[in-house]
């Protein structure tokens, strides 16, 4: 990751959540209400393991969409 390491880190701030995913800060705004949030002082952090988890059940979530579409299209053949 560069920058920081992530296995001491506990949250991120909104630009290096939206940096360690790869995203613009815009994309993460945009995200924002479905990914885990805390607020601290003020400042909206990004809890690196919900960060995690949450890109765990989203890659699950498509991976079985895909599934689900490829059996729609066979069965229609």
């Amino acid at each position: 990751m560069g920058d920081f390491d992530l296995r001491n880190r506990l949250a991120l701030r909104q630009s290096e959540a939206a940096k360690v995913l790869g995203i613009s800060i815009r994309t993460l705004r945009n995200l924002t209400p479905y990914l885990p949030t805390v607020r601290a002082g003020g400042v909206l952090l990004y809890p690196v393991e919900g960060v995690r988890e949450w890109l765990r059940k989203e890659a699950a979530d498509q991976e079985a969409q895909a599934d689900a579409l490829a059996e729609q299209i066979l069965r229609e053949f």
